[in-house]
């Protein structure tokens, strides 16, 4: 139980939010979870993204359409993170979360279930730093990280506790300050210091304030590989929406 408080805590410290929508017309149409926020092409989704695209300059930054429970309106995800959902054939957009008022429950984190799925998909495992569980695997958590954050220190400072409950965690670089800061910094020295077991000492030492020692480590290699991986990590934490970190996916 302590585990799944501290997950939760951490993803909610983390500022993820949720964005979803109300019903034009005051109803909401309540439908089982599983049958939600699916991604499915279909054929009306060329003419909702060029209705959309309008609205953007006629650039292609739809990444995602799903339909929602209400008749004509679909979840919509940006190459930026950003969702809303979108009445078809009109010029509205709606953001907050929505709610299925039969049971009062939120089921907006279900409707984007599949965006996050299919960003992280796109992130090869071996570009992360990899923690694997001494025991059976149950899950993989994939963690977006700073060394420079407090509260990555302080999932870090607990791992052990995960991987001992059979939890594998994928480290994923995600400088809180950008491409410009101390934490772009630090990871791509992590990012540069090795194999993934090289890369764990550095990480160590990050996120214990002692950073200038991984160009010392034998392992360490100056080169654009560590600014190539920190720099795919922002871009789909970018792509997620991510506004802080930890920001935890399971």
């Amino acid at each position: 139980m302590y585990m799944k408080k501290t997950i939760l805590s951490l993803t909610l410290i983390s500022s993820l939010y949720s964005i979803g929508y109300a019903n034009a017309d005051g109803g909401i149409k309540s439908e089982p979870i599983d049958n939600i926020g699916q991604t499915e092409v279909k054929s009306d989704h060329v003419e909702l993204r060029s209705q959309i695209k309008k609205f953007f300059n006629n650039q292609d930054n739809i990444t995602n359409i799903a339909e929602t429970p209400i008749k004509n309106s679909y979840l919509v995800s940006l190459d930026d993170g950003t969702t809303f959902v979108f009445f078809k054939d009109s010029n509205y957009a709606v953001l907050g979360d929505m709610y299925d008022l039969s049971d009062k429950s939120n089921i907006s984190p279900a409707l984007k279930a599949d965006f996050y799925k299919k960003i992280l998909m796109k992130y090869p495992i071996q570009n992360g730093i990899r923690y694997e569980p001494a025991i059976n695997k149950i899950g993989t958590a994939y963690v977006f990280t700073d060394p420079t954050c407090g509260y990555c220190r302080k999932l870090h400072f607990e791992m052990k506790n995960y991987l001992d409950k059979g939890i594998e965690i994928i480290y994923i670089p995600y400088p809180r300050s950008g491409v410009n800061g101390e934490g772009h910094d630090e990871l791509v020295d992590v990012f540069n210091a090795g194999n993934n077991d090289d890369m764990k000492k550095a990480m160590d030492l990050a996120k214990t304030d002692k950073a200038q020692e991984i160009k010392l480590l034998p392992s360490y290699k100056s080169s654009s590989k560590g600014t190539e991986l920190v720099n795919e990590g922002v871009k789909i934490g970018h792509e997620l929406g991510i506004r802080g970190t930890p920001s935890i996916y399971l």
